[in-house]
Order: structure tokens, then sequence, then C-alpha cells
């Protein structure tokens, strides 16, 4: 359909992994305030530094429970080593659904996922 109707992407070829731009890739990032580059990546440091930078920053994460891309647990892991105050923390709220990476193709899930956006934004949004 997106080819023949809509005319997208004709004559090309999608390409799931790119192992020559991943080989180019250059992962060196220095962590606000840090004068070395990480050894490794992890975006969690920046996301404490736009907290900090902003205390009014709300962080929502939704994960499918069995999500083998992006692992749950691996999640909780990372949320759990962000060096943020008490009161930071208090700004990140933290779901999991049934389901796997695309969680949302699950109905309940979907809909669970969809009204807990919703009452993110609406929090969000608010004083």
């Amino acid at each position: 359909m997106i080819r023949c109707e809509l005319k997208f992407g004709q004559g090309k070829t999608y390409q799931v992994v790119n192992f020559e731009i991943g080989r180019a890739w250059d992962f060196k990032h220095k962590v606000p305030g840090s004068e070395f580059p990480q050894p490794m990546i992890d975006a969690v440091p920046d996301l404490a530094h736009a907290m900090t930078t902003n205390p009014n920053l709300r962080v929502l994460v939704q994960n499918g429970a069995y999500d083998l891309a992006t692992p749950f647990y691996a999640t909780e892991v990372q949320m759990d080593a962000l060096h943020v105050t008490p009161e930071l923390r208090k700004n990140v709220t933290m779901k999991s659904y049934p389901g796997g990476h695309m969680m949302y193709v699950n109905e309940p899930s979907l809909k669970a996922f969809k009204a807990d956006i919703a009452d993110f934004m609406d929090r969000a949004s608010k004083p």
C-alpha cells in the first residue's frame, strides 16, 4: 500500500540494519559538566542533567513487560541509577503493559497506554 498508493520509497530498499553506518558512528559524548567522554552509551546522565536544569520537567517511561529490544528490568535499573534529588525523582512516572516492544498492538494495553499518556499530559501541563 505505502509504495503503490502513496508512492513512497519507490525504487529504494529499506535496510533494517546498516552496519556500515554503525562502524562509522562516533559514540563519544561528554556528559554536561564533565570533561571526559562517556566510556559507553548512556542517556541517563543527560536526563538527570535536563531534570536538574529544568525542575519542572516531567518524564513518562512506558515499557512492554515482555520487550526483548528494551527490556523492562533494564529500564528500571537505568531509572534507579538516575542521580537526581528525591524531589525530582517524583517527576518520573514508570508504566508497564502486557506485551512486547510494541505493547500497544494488544488492545487492552493500547487503551491503558493511551490513558496513561493522556493522564501524564494533563498532570504535566499543570503547575
